[in-house]
């Protein structure tokens, strides 16, 4: 529940990928804590991908099912939600560019003016790099322990990360390469080659199998 009128807000609202999501939030739950100020986020089941016809759609009677996200309450716990999802005021999706769009302070940014009348939007973008103030080594600390002990997945997601530490046990040395081309599966965009198409997450499978037998 959003509270106005009491301490301001540091929000994540951030509309892309599950992994820029968590960064945004781990990032705002940091400075609500260093500011003092109180943290919450929401959730858009749709991928901000739609400028490329990369959405789900239906369109001359067929019906195109592209990425979305898992609803909120099958990723976190009821209790991690209850405490930080807000649903009763209406937060326009934002990717939090303008908080990292300048060198600050800390003092600056707990001070008025804000972003908002409730405070500011997260950004994704770790805070050492454009608060002169935040040590690296200490923001990495803080935010290891926000993720161990404030962070509540569900069962499920839990049981998921459960499951791969056993897997990791049980296997060898191997390589994980983070490969990017779900988004575009279903989209127009895959019929276009150049550079647009590989910034835009294709990744050729080729060049990850040759990436694994040079290492």
């Amino acid at each position: 529940t959003l509270q106005l009128g009491e301490k301001p807000y540091i929000i994540s609202a951030k509309p892309d990928g599950f992994g820029m999501r968590l960064s945004s939030m781990l990032i705002g739950m940091y400075l609500a804590e260093k500011l003092g100020f109180n943290f919450g986020f929401v959730w858009d089941n749709s991928i901000d991908l739609d400028r490329f016809d990369i959405r789900t759609k239906i369109s001359e009677d067929i019906y195109y099912f592209a990425n979305d996200m898992e609803n909120v309450s099958s990723i976190f716990s009821y209790f991690f939600l209850k405490k930080y999802y807000i649903t009763d005021y209406k937060i326009q999706k934002n990717h939090g560019f303008k908080l990292h769009s300048k060198i600050r302070t800390f003092d600056e940014i707990k001070s008025p003016p804000f972003e908002n009348e409730w405070g500011w939007y997260s950004t994704d973008i770790p805070p050492y790099y454009w608060l002169k103030d935040c040590k690296k080594e200490e923001f990495l600390c803080i935010v290891r322990d926000i993720y161990n002990n404030k962070f509540i997945f569900s069962s499920d997601y839990q049981q998921i990360f459960d499951n791969v530490n056993v897997i990791n046990e049980k296997i060898n040395n191997f390589i994980a390469l983070h490969i990017r081309g779900g988004d575009i599966v279903y989209s127009s965009l895959r019929k276009h080659a150049g550079r647009k198409v590989l910034e835009e997450r294709f990744f050729p499978y080729e060049i990850a199998l040759e990436i694994i037998k040079r290492h």
